[in-house]
């Protein structure tokens, strides 16, 4: 069966499989995504993970592999490179405001009343008598910092980009742990396009499988999370356990 026993192939879905569907970085973002913007807006990140790990496996199975074994400096700096994407990210998804509804003609409908509650909110932090940031001058560093921490502190999140996380993999730890020990450990030293063709479509088989049922458990979630500050609170703790998953890849 391309040029492996069945077994092999068994092994390699297997350890695949327990790679993709436990909670590592990219399963924490499809679920953050999905429970702050939906499923359907969340797929170019679905299918950035689903088309990035081929593609990783792709360029390691033709040599890649090898610059790792020479250059273990470049191997480390891609991990690294991937803490700090997780970082921004993790800031950007605890510091996000709550969207009211994932459902626009819902939030046309009944979303005016709420609309008007935040607005009101709003402008009271823009009264220079309860703001302690309007009293920074309105010109040079000081207004751009205002500028700076008033944007940052108000954003909503947006959905994450097909690229961005294609890109991602590149970097992240649990990621390219998972690529280097299929081709150490599971598939032969004499591999072929045939027997590497199988592995990217296991891949990419497994992976949009995993990721979209962890996006279809934050959409489940989304509903729940409308009322009151829950969102808000998802969105922290989501934001710790992304960066809490990273720790058992960058132990090894």
């Amino acid at each position: 069966m391309l040029g492996v026993g069945f077994n092999t192939w068994l092994a390699l879905a297997s350890y695949m499989l327990a790679m993709f569907i436990t909670p590592g970085p990219n399963n924490m973002i499809m679920m953050s995504s999905a429970a702050n913007v939906g499923f359907v807006r969340s797929l170019p990140a679905i299918l950035g993970v689903a088309l990035g790990i081929p593609f990783l496996l792709l360029v390691v199975g033709l040599g890649l592999a090898q610059a790792f074994t020479k250059f273990p400096l470049f191997y480390t700096m891609l991990k690294w490179a991937g803490v700090i994407y997780l970082l921004v990210f993790a800031y950007q998804l605890a510091t996000s405001e709550p969207r009211r509804s994932l459902n626009p003609a819902i939030e046309g409908k009944g979303g005016a009343a709420k609309q008007k509650t935040t607005l009101a909110k709003k402008s009271l932090l823009s009264r220079p008598s309860l703001s302690p940031l309007n009293h920074l001058p309105r010109h040079g560093l000081f207004y751009t910092a205002r500028q700076y921490f008033h944007h940052h502190l108000h954003h909503v999140f947006n959905p994450v980009g097909f690229f961005s996380v294609a890109a991602f993999q590149w970097m992240n730890p649990k990621t390219l742990i998972m690529v280097v020990n299929c081709f150490s450990t599971y598939l032969p030293a004499n591999y072929g396009l045939r027997i590497l063709g199988g592995a990217l479509g296991i891949s990419f088989i497994l992976s949009l499988f995993t990721c979209s049922l962890w996006a279809l458990l934050g959409l489940g979630l989304a509903e729940f999370l409308q009322q009151g500050n829950r969102q808000r609170h998802f969105n922290i703790t989501m934001a710790i356990v992304l960066l809490l998953s990273m720790v058992p890849a960058l132990l090894k």
